[in-house]
């Protein structure tokens, strides 16, 4: 048997191990099997560690998938929110579970899920592009995309990755829908899992986007063709509802597969130009599953039901352009990480697992590559 996977590094060499990790070896640098360079962001701190401790080597593919920590707790109403905390925290729990590089196709080891029997994210490369820094956000109140992740949406359109965002409240997802719009000329579906409909009305403070209404505000935009809700739940007064044209909610007790599909397949007749984006909020879990948010609600749908919804989703026709995955609670560096992180992070498995088969079986005229703007 033959080195396959590099587990490790030994100075300037390898440790590698054979398919079943039953023998081991030692493996001389090369220039394929260096590092590939994390790219420059300004106002992107790289990762001392990244995702799953995995870095696409120089002789392996270009990633799939770029993924950007965006720690923003600007958006939310609790004052002492921990949710900027959380893609820190999300990072630190996935260095618990190993992705190695793998020699030959397809290039990573993958994790696996075991109470699906499955084999995830075997075949995606990832890079770690690192976090934004908490800086930039001081005072913002998402008028405009951030800087930082303007540039990192532009790297993922040019390199044809999908990117993939870990945040911070859930005003971030108009952060970045915002800053592909600035990039590509496709209307955008978002499919958004949330327990709210952020799309609170304040008299007061009608026109600031926050986590409450980023929805509101993304509706009013003609490039956004529809916003799709899934779990919704709880009751409200009369004047918290919100109704659009553009906006489908489907109900925490409604998350059928054949509803999902249906509606998505009607969107895909009436916008078949646009492209999709999702975006999964903690809460949407229902708090005896993942009780680690700001605002949980009681009722939500079983792990089992959003798992399966959610590969419906990604099994549609849509062809996705990136993913986020916001609202959960972090610790300081110093504190225990919580268990239910691990749920977490199996989440994030599923969705980059879903992200990259749809985009690698969505129809090639959809393809990142030729819905740039022109320069």
């Amino acid at each position: 048997m033959n080195p396959y996977y590099l587990m490790q590094r030994l100075g300037e060499s390898w440790v590698a191990a054979d398919e079943g990790f039953t023998q081991f070896y030692e493996v001389q640098p090369d220039t394929w099997n260096k590092d590939r360079d994390t790219p420059m962001i300004p106002g992107v701190r790289h990762p001392l560690i990244p995702y799953f401790k995995f870095s696409p080597l120089l002789g392996q593919p270009k990633p799939n998938f770029y993924l950007l920590g965006i720690p923003y707790a600007g958006g939310t109403s609790i004052h002492d929110s921990s949710v900027g905390l959380f893609e820190d925290s999300l990072r630190a729990e996935s260095w618990k579970r190993t992705v190695y590089p793998a020699l030959v196709s397809p290039y990573t080891s993958g994790l696996y899920d075991i109470g699906t029997d499955r084999r995830l994210m075997q075949g995606v490369i990832m890079q770690d592009l690192g976090s934004c820094e908490k800086e930039l956000f001081i005072g913002n109140e998402l008028g405009v995309s951030s800087a930082a992740v303007s540039e990192a949406v532009k790297l993922s359109v040019a390199e044809q990755a999908g990117l993939y965002s870990i945040g911070g409240d859930h005003s971030i997802t108009h952060m970045l829908l915002s800053a592909f719009l600035e990039h590509i000329n496709k209307p955008i579906i978002l499919i958004e899992f949330d327990a709210h409909h952020d799309c609170g009305i304040d008299a007061l403070h009608h026109d600031r986007i926050h986590h409450a209404n980023f929805v509101r505000h993304l509706l009013a935009q003609d490039e956004i063709a529809a916003v799709v809700q899934l779990g919704l739940r709880g009751i409200r007064s009369v004047d918290q509802m919100y109704t659009h044209d553009k906006l489908i909610q489907i109900s925490a007790e409604r998350l059928e597969p054949q509803t999902i599909e249906q509606i998505l397949s009607d969107l895909r007749a009436i916008h078949p130009e646009a492209v999709a984006y999702l975006s999964f909020d903690m809460d949407c879990l229902d708090p005896g599953t993942f009780p680690h948010v700001d605002f949980p609600l009681s009722g939500g749908p079983s792990w089992h039901v959003v798992l399966q919804a959610m590969e419906m989703v990604l099994r549609s026709d849509l062809y996705f352009i990136g993913g986020d995955l916001v609202e959960g609670q972090g610790v300081l560096a110093s504190d225990r990480l919580p268990g239910q992180m691990e749920l977490a992070l199996r989440l994030m498995a599923h969705m980059l697992e879903g992200l990259h088969q749809n985009r690698m079986s969505c129809d090639c005229s959809l393809h990142i590559g030729e819905i740039c703007h022109e320069s």
